[in-house]
């Protein structure tokens, strides 16, 4: 990232920070062309298509696993109806005004294009009628978008319909609602809402389009080349009602999937002369991410096993071209799920590579007979009738193979390298299949499998897709929350596994386990070894105590009460359902949200690592300052990262599934609770017996099971480095327990005892300075500074590591 934006830094012109691009037009910094777009199975409506760029002279390259962000151009037809309803049909070649307050955006734009174009920005770019339709956001509808209709228009009683609709962004474009509206509004009214004489009011009734991400679905060899391919499968979604007129289509593509792959047994050309000239050319601006957890092992030996489903073919077929045409001698192994045969994408290429024994492909057809099946004699595909079915029962007859790849190479197996790429349900039926697999035929117990499978995330050999994913679709399908008008407990069984999932195994654990506390004691190190007096922040002992919290207890409370819900025996879902889709929307909302900061910290930590890293190349005598800078700086982050951890468990606490008000049966749904509450015990909290009540002796103080140390209260380096060392000599303790208890008599001489350091400004604890040998250090623990065993004190140990 650093690299590609240098030259726009040394310009001036990058006005924005790396991360701060991310879905927005500023990752687009390329233009190309659309120059071909093809079938790649053996439908009519090409649902899935492949699209191919022009990259010449574009300077792009790419690897396998690397992702394209497309800015999409909105379809002529949304644009005609735009232009009919306004009238701007002689207005297309007009330059837009980009000097009112609702027009900043637009002018950051045209900077960004013309700054992409290499044009000379001398002079000021300028944006046409056209530019902003074709490049605007028209669909969905948010509710910015009738908003700002409404307050023009006043008067329409469409747009009053449309604002009360309960699911939101609401299907349907901007010349939808315009149209609807254009009858139900007086002339006069509409001529002072929308004049043609002044266009300022367009760029700020229109914002840009936001750029959409595809994987790379190609690699050639070439050091620069000279095309790129995306896989898209075009999305359909029905159109509101509301905004439905007679002879219109009942159902409209996606804004870029529809612009990528439209389907061409349909005339897309506009029924007006919308183009500029005879201008026909799809040239858009594009940018490269590339996700890190995503790619290739180095060892070309390494098994690689790739399950997808539909249009996650993607970024595989880049993975099996570069193995492939690279030469590597491991296993290509690909597990695919398809609809019927006539959706069987890139089978004449998967079928050439099967033949030459350079891939073993798998297919599970779901809503077909005429199945296939591989044949690991003659290498090929072999017609075979058998049952629809899906993923996770081809993994089950190739069992014993995928078990070799899950297990370890430590363990006896091939540890290969798993990808999974495609939806949700997809993940699950994969992960079902893994689990199923290893317990028939390597796992004795289903614990055991979970361990298997554990131990290839541990060692980041199984790659799934992002948390987002999943996010959207417990916020956005209504189908997946709603099963005949009835609450449906998967919704809640989805939301329960992604917070256990999240909180306790392969979220927090990970993010904040042994590689912080590793990175938080290098960074250490390297402060106490240019300043020795300095003191660091506490950043573990905050995590700490921040996931021992009682808003920390109180949010893991309430998910586990989320379980409860999907058991057999629960009945009372049905009585908390607004507050289930409540507490579901503000959950994932702020877990992304948690994430993102998250992200930003480390993105900025990591610009300044790499600022820091050029100020040493260019001057090498000052390489131990600026290392001081660097670790002192980043600790700050670490810092700011262990406040963010105590903030999301105090937001995170503060949410209840419980708010009967809301509920369409308030009365029930009390009721439910309280029935709830004297289940589980926790109604008679209070019945209890009390001390008897005496005047005559003072009252004791009640003891505080906080620790003494302030979250924003700093350590020095010998305390954490006395963490780090008893963490050590405890794991040696609990492996050598006859040896310890044979030298628990033996005393140090005094002039090898650890001395003790008393802080005189803040109440830290007594801490032993660095011991000489691991011996003294495990027994000044045993013996506590000052001989002290205090369970306060205890407690205040406990939480610093």
């Amino acid at each position: 990232m650093k690299e590609r934006l240098e030259p726009y830094r040394r310009t001036g012109s990058l006005d924005v920070q790396p991360h701060e691009m991310r879905g927005t037009y500023d990752e687009c910094r390329f233009l190309a062309k659309i120059i071909k777009r093809s079938a790649i199975d053996d439908d009519v409506h090409r649902s899935t298509g492949q699209v191919t760029f022009d990259l010449k002279n574009v300077g792009l390259t790419f690897i396998p696993g690397d992702r394209l962000a497309v800015m999409p151009l909105n379809s002529w037809l949304d644009v005609e109806k735009v232009v009919g309803a306004l009238g701007l049909i002689d207005f297309l070649d007009v330059n837009v005004p980009l000097d009112g307050a609702g027009a900043t955006k637009w002018k950051r734009y045209a900077r960004h294009e013309a700054d992409a174009k290499k044009l000379d920005l001398k002079y000021e770019p300028s944006l046409t009628v056209r530019d902003i339709l074709r490049k605007g956001k028209l669909a969905p509808l948010t509710k910015d978008m009738v908003m700002a209709v409404h307050s023009m228009v006043r008067v329409s009683s469409v747009t009053l319909q449309i604002m009360g609709s309960e699911s939101w962004p609401v299907i349907g474009s901007l010349g939808d609602l315009l149209v609807a509206a254009l009858n139900d509004v007086p002339t006069n009214i509409w001529d002072q809402a929308f004049p043609l004489d002044n266009l300022s009011w367009l760029p700020a009734l229109v914002s840009p389009e936001v750029p959409r991400t595809y994987s790379i679905s190609c690699f050639p060899f070439e050091l620069l080349p000279e095309t790129v391919d995306l896989t898209v499968t075009r999305a359909e979604r029905s159109v509101s009602p509301l905004l439905l007129l007679d002879g219109q289509q009942k159902t409209r593509p996606g804004i870029c999937s529809g612009f990528l792959n439209p389907d061409p047994t349909i005339d897309h050309t506009p029924r007006h002369q919308l183009t500029a000239g005879n201008d026909q050319s799809e040239t858009v601006l594009i940018g490269l991410s590339r996700p890190l957890n995503f790619q290739l092992p180095v060892s070309p030996a390494a098994p690689v096993a790739m399950f997808a489903a539909g249009s996650g073919i993607a970024p595989f077929r880049g993975f099996w071209q570069a193995r492939i045409n690279s030469g590597v001698i491991g296993r290509n192994i690909l597990f695919l799920g398809v609809q019927s045969r006539k959706k069987f994408l890139h089978k004449h290429e998967l079928r050439q590579y099967v033949q030459t024994g350079k891939l073993e492909l798998h297919v599970a057809f779901s809503r077909d007979s005429a199945g296939l099946v591989y044949d690991p004699v003659s290498r090929d595909l072999v017609e075979k009738t058998m049952e629809p079915r899906y993923i996770d029962a081809t993994i089950m007859d190739q069992g014993p193979t995928v078990c070799d790849l899950i297990i370890s190479t430590k363990l006896g197996g091939l540890g290969g390298y798993l990808y999974i790429c495609g939806s949700v349900s997809l993940y699950e039926t994969v992960m079902r299949g893994f689990r199923n697999a290893l317990y028939k035929y390597r796992a004795v117990t289903k614990e055991g499998a979970d361990e298997l499978m554990a131990q290839a995330f541990a060692e980041r050999r199984c790659i799934l897709t992002t948390l987002s994913f999943e996010v959207d679709t417990l916020k956005k399908d209504s189908k997946l929350w709603f099963s005949d008008g009835l609450l449906s407990t998967h919704a809640i069984r989805k939301l329960y596994q992604l917070q256990s999932r999240f909180l306790t195994r392969t979220g927090f654990p990970i993010l904040f386990g042994t590689k912080l506390q590793e990175l938080f004691l290098s960074l250490s190190f390297f402060i106490a070894d240019s300043d020795r007096d300095s003191l660091l922040p506490d950043v573990v002992g905050i995590i700490t105590q921040a996931a021992s919290s009682p808003a920390a207890v109180a949010a893991r409370k309430e998910i586990a009460e989320l379980g409860e819900f999907v058991t057999n025996s629960a009945t009372s879902a049905p009585a908390f359902q607004r507050g289930i889709i409540d507490y579901t929307r503000s959950i994932c909302e702020l877990d992304v949200r948690f994430l993102e900061q998250i992200r930003q910290e480390l993105c900025e930590g990591y610009d300044v690592f790499m600022r820091v890293a050029d100020v040493i190349h260019n001057y090498p005598t000052k390489e131990k300052q600026a290392l001081h800078k660097v670790a002192s700086t980043l600790m700050g982050y670490l810092e700011r990262i262990g406040e963010r951890v105590d903030s999301f468990y105090t937001d995170m606490g503060s949410l209840s599934l419980y708010h009967p008000e809301s509920e369409a049966n308030p009365a029930r749904a009390r009721w439910k609770f309280l029935q709830r509450r004297i289940k589980d015990g926790s109604f008679f909290v209070l019945a209890r017996d009390m001390a008897p009540f005496n005047l005559d002796k003072p009252a004791q103080p009640i003891s505080s099971f906080e620790s003494k140390r302030n979250k924003r209260q700093s350590v020095s380096f010998d305390h954490i480095l006395s963490q780090a060392v008893s963490s050590v000599s405890k794991v040696n303790g609990s492996k050598k327990p006859r040896r310890v208890e044979k030298r628990s008599g033996w005393e140090p001489s005094t002039t090898r005892s650890p001395t003790i350091i008393q802080e005189e400004e803040n109440d830290i604890p007594p801490v032993p300075v660095r011991p000489l040998r691991l011996a003294d250090a495990h027994t000044a623990r045993a013996r506590g500074p000052s001989g002290s065993t205090s369970y306060e004190e205890q407690n205040v140990r406990k939480a610093a590591n």
